[in-house]
């Protein structure tokens, strides 16, 4: 009986852990991870606001069914904004309360710091959401890296990041993506160096 018991205790034990480590997403296809990986060695060749709109787009399309569709539109959105206007665009969706709760999940601080974020020049705004926010917890990004980050990408990659992670499912693809999403989008030509505000 004991033995019994134990080996019931042991096979429980065992769900437990198997649960807690599976992901709580829908599994991409090997079809989809190879065509992200082709996304992927493609990206570093390319110049800044190519490069910066691909990546927006993949990550759309990868996270069809793993991110919330308003996110996934953010995405889009910038995928077809002219090069540095992508902060507006995703401005927008949270001041109107549509991703609210996903920023707030991200940035404890709430959606106050964007305010707080198109008053600051352009070149320091992804410094100070990566503060304000806490954003060294996650361990994806340097506050050097946010420094050279648009703001906006650094909210949406964060927002996405939050997601993955907590549902157990942030794959390496998908960090390295991210990565390209943001990395120096401070620098793309043709923005302006204050953001207008938004209502």
């Amino acid at each position: 009986m004991i033995g019994a018991l134990a080996v019931v205790a042991v096979a429980i034990a065992g769900f437990i852990v198997w649960r807690s480590q599976r992901s709580l997403l829908p599994t991409p296809t090997d079809r989809a991870l190879s065509s992200l990986r082709s996304v992927l060695t493609t990206l570093d060749g390319l110049p800044l606001e190519q490069r910066h709109t691909l990546a927006a787009q993949a990550i759309a399309e990868f996270e069809e069914e793993r991110l919330p569709r308003k996110l996934n539109d953010a995405f889009r959105r910038v995928a077809i904004a002219p090069p540095g206007y992508g902060t507006l665009a995703v401005l927008e969706p949270i001041a109107k309360g549509d991703l609210e709760t996903e920023f707030r999940r991200m940035c404890p601080a709430g959606p106050g710091v964007l305010a707080g974020m198109i008053a600051e020049p352009r070149n320091t705004q992804g410094r100070f959401v990566y503060r304000q926010c806490e954003l060294e917890r996650y361990g994806f990004l340097s506050e050097e890296d946010a420094g050279k980050a648009d703001g906006g990408a650094i909210v949406l990659a964060f927002m996405a990041l939050d997601i993955l992670s907590e549902n157990r499912a942030l794959l390496a693809e998908e960090q390295a993506l991210l990565r390209a999403f943001t990395r120096d989008t401070v620098f793309m030509s043709g923005v302006p160096t204050r953001e207008r505000s938004f209502r």
